[in-house]
Protein backbone atom coordinates (compact mmCIF):
# COMPACT_ATOMS: atom_id res chain seq x y z
CA UNK A 1 0.00 0.00 0.00
CA UNK A 2 2.68 2.04 0.50
CA UNK A 3 4.80 1.82 -2.98
CA UNK A 4 1.08 2.40 -4.14
CA UNK A 5 0.45 5.21 -2.17
CA UNK A 6 4.04 6.62 -3.44
CA UNK A 7 3.51 6.07 -6.76
CA UNK A 8 0.22 7.92 -6.50
CA UNK A 9 2.16 11.02 -4.94
CA UNK A 10 4.57 10.81 -7.46
CA UNK A 11 1.49 11.39 -10.32
CA UNK A 12 -0.08 14.27 -7.99
CA UNK A 13 3.81 16.06 -8.03
CA UNK A 14 3.51 15.77 -11.58
CA UNK A 15 -0.25 17.02 -12.28
CA UNK A 16 -0.87 14.70 -14.22
CA UNK A 17 -4.32 13.87 -13.01
CA UNK A 18 -6.29 15.05 -16.31
CA UNK A 19 -3.90 13.11 -18.53
CA UNK A 20 -5.53 10.49 -19.98
CA UNK A 21 -3.59 7.59 -19.17
CA UNK A 22 -3.61 8.56 -15.78
CA UNK A 23 -7.51 9.29 -15.84
CA UNK A 24 -7.80 5.69 -17.81
CA UNK A 25 -5.75 4.29 -15.11
CA UNK A 26 -8.03 6.14 -11.99
CA UNK A 27 -11.10 4.24 -14.03
CA UNK A 28 -10.01 0.97 -13.95
CA UNK A 29 -8.69 0.84 -10.35
CA UNK A 30 -11.28 2.57 -8.74
CA UNK A 31 -13.30 -0.48 -8.74
CA UNK A 32 -10.70 -2.43 -6.29
CA UNK A 33 -10.17 0.12 -3.86
CA UNK A 34 -12.42 -1.57 -1.51
CA UNK A 35 -10.14 -4.21 -1.17
CA UNK A 36 -6.69 -2.27 -0.50
CA UNK A 37 -5.87 -1.77 3.13
CA UNK A 38 -7.10 1.46 3.24
CA UNK A 39 -7.21 1.72 7.01
CA UNK A 40 -3.31 0.39 7.21
CA UNK A 41 -2.19 3.21 4.95
CA UNK A 42 -4.35 5.87 7.90
CA UNK A 43 -2.29 3.92 10.50
CA UNK A 44 1.40 4.14 8.65
CA UNK A 45 0.68 7.82 8.50
CA UNK A 46 -0.61 8.35 11.91
CA UNK A 47 2.51 6.81 12.92
CA UNK A 48 5.09 8.52 11.02
CA UNK A 49 3.22 11.46 12.40
CA UNK A 50 4.08 10.75 15.66
CA UNK A 51 6.43 13.15 17.53
CA UNK A 52 9.07 9.79 18.30
CA UNK A 53 12.28 11.56 16.55
CA UNK A 54 13.53 15.12 16.35
CA UNK A 55 14.67 14.57 13.32
CA UNK A 56 13.47 16.99 10.58
CA UNK A 57 13.71 14.54 7.84
CA UNK A 58 11.78 11.98 9.59
CA UNK A 59 8.83 14.75 9.94
CA UNK A 60 9.38 15.92 6.46
CA UNK A 61 8.31 11.93 5.88
CA UNK A 62 5.07 12.23 7.13
CA UNK A 63 4.43 15.37 5.13
CA UNK A 64 5.33 13.41 2.25
CA UNK A 65 2.93 10.77 3.12
CA UNK A 66 0.18 13.28 4.12
CA UNK A 67 0.64 14.64 0.30
CA UNK A 68 0.64 11.11 -1.34
CA UNK A 69 -3.02 10.53 0.27
CA UNK A 70 -4.25 13.77 -0.64
CA UNK A 71 -3.13 13.26 -4.20
CA UNK A 72 -4.78 9.92 -3.66
CA UNK A 73 -8.11 11.52 -2.50
CA UNK A 74 -7.51 13.96 -5.62
CA UNK A 75 -7.85 11.03 -8.02
CA UNK A 76 -10.41 8.93 -6.61
CA UNK A 77 -12.71 11.20 -5.36
CA UNK A 78 -15.13 11.33 -8.35
CA UNK A 79 -14.72 7.83 -9.00
CA UNK A 80 -14.58 5.79 -5.62
CA UNK A 81 -16.21 8.58 -3.19
CA UNK A 82 -16.88 6.18 -0.58
CA UNK A 83 -13.56 4.63 -0.62
CA UNK A 84 -12.24 8.45 -0.10
CA UNK A 85 -14.84 9.02 2.37
CA UNK A 86 -13.18 5.89 4.85
CA UNK A 87 -9.72 7.34 4.80
CA UNK A 88 -10.08 9.77 7.94
CA UNK A 89 -6.85 12.15 8.48
CA UNK A 90 -8.50 14.72 10.45
CA UNK A 91 -6.85 13.84 14.13
CA UNK A 92 -3.67 13.27 11.19
CA UNK A 93 -3.51 16.93 10.25
CA UNK A 94 -4.16 18.31 13.72
CA UNK A 95 -1.13 16.33 14.77
CA UNK A 96 0.84 17.22 12.20
CA UNK A 97 -0.53 20.76 13.21
CA UNK A 98 0.66 20.36 16.22
CA UNK A 99 4.27 19.32 15.42
CA UNK A 100 5.05 21.62 12.67
CA UNK A 101 5.83 24.09 16.00
CA UNK A 102 8.86 21.89 16.24
CA UNK A 103 10.00 21.28 13.12
CA UNK A 104 11.71 22.34 10.37
CA UNK A 105 10.91 22.46 6.99
CA UNK A 106 13.83 24.57 4.70
CA UNK A 107 12.46 24.71 1.69
CA UNK A 108 8.78 23.42 0.27
CA UNK A 109 9.41 20.97 -2.54
CA UNK A 110 7.82 22.97 -5.93
CA UNK A 111 5.55 20.05 -6.62
CA UNK A 112 3.68 20.64 -3.57
CA UNK A 113 0.27 22.36 -4.24
CA UNK A 114 -0.29 25.15 -1.99
CA UNK A 115 -3.43 22.78 -0.75
CA UNK A 116 -1.32 20.75 0.98
CA UNK A 117 -1.42 23.13 3.95
CA UNK A 118 0.70 21.13 6.02
CA UNK A 119 3.67 21.66 4.46
CA UNK A 120 2.96 25.33 3.90
CA UNK A 121 2.73 26.00 7.78
CA UNK A 122 6.76 26.78 8.77
CA UNK A 123 6.76 30.39 8.90
CA UNK A 124 10.63 30.71 7.73
CA UNK A 125 10.62 34.30 9.20
CA UNK A 126 9.20 33.97 12.36
CA UNK A 127 11.72 34.16 14.65
CA UNK A 128 12.78 37.67 12.29
CA UNK A 129 9.51 39.63 12.11
CA UNK A 130 8.09 38.48 16.18
CA UNK A 131 8.43 41.41 18.19
CA UNK A 132 6.82 41.10 21.44
CA UNK A 133 4.65 43.68 23.02
CA UNK A 134 6.66 45.42 25.68
CA UNK A 135 4.79 49.03 25.94
CA UNK A 136 3.37 48.10 28.96
CA UNK A 137 6.89 46.11 30.37
CA UNK A 138 7.79 48.12 32.96
CA UNK A 139 11.74 46.25 32.04
CA UNK A 140 11.56 47.90 29.29
CA UNK A 141 11.21 51.54 30.71
CA UNK A 142 7.99 52.05 28.16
Amino acid sequence: MLEFGRRIGELGRLRAGDHPAVRALIAETAPGLDGLPLPWWVRALARAAEPVSTEDAEYQYALDLRSNVEFWKDFYRELAPDAVEQVEIEDIDEMLERLSQNYYVAEVPADIPASHVWWHRHDHDRDATYRPDTSSDPSTGA
